[in-house]
């Protein structure tokens, strides 16, 4: 992650979107406190001129509970030098392919 790495997670009407380190690594915590045993699956990823969209499966079970979560969300990351600048979370390809720009 770059320094001044941006992040948009689903709920940033709620949460407010992620700066810097810090602010990653708070919502890397808020994840694993919800899901302490969270993995996440790469399925599919596409990229074109320093951004990649990345299709991935979330799985794990909620703090205190037997319940299996499971679900699909799209990441798109802007990169610069090797390092993730901006990130966002999506429902859809679509929506992720909208907010950057980026045709079918």
């Amino acid at each position: 992650m770059d320094t001044d790495v941006e992040g948009h997670p689903l709920a940033m009407d709620m949460e407010g979107g992620y700066c810097g380190h810090g602010g990653t690594k708070r919502w890397w915590d808020a994840q694993f406190d919800s899901f302490p045993d969270l993995t996440i699956e790469v399925l599919d990823m596409v990229e074109a001129d320093g951004l990649t969209i990345a299709k991935l499966c979330m799985r794990g079970h909620g703090a205190g509970g037997s319940v299996p979560v499971r679900t699909v969300i799209w990441r798109a990351s802007r990169w610069r030098d090797g390092k993730c600048t901006w990130w966002g979370t999506f429902r859809s390809e679509d929506e992720a392919r909208f907010a950057t720009g980026v045709a079918r």
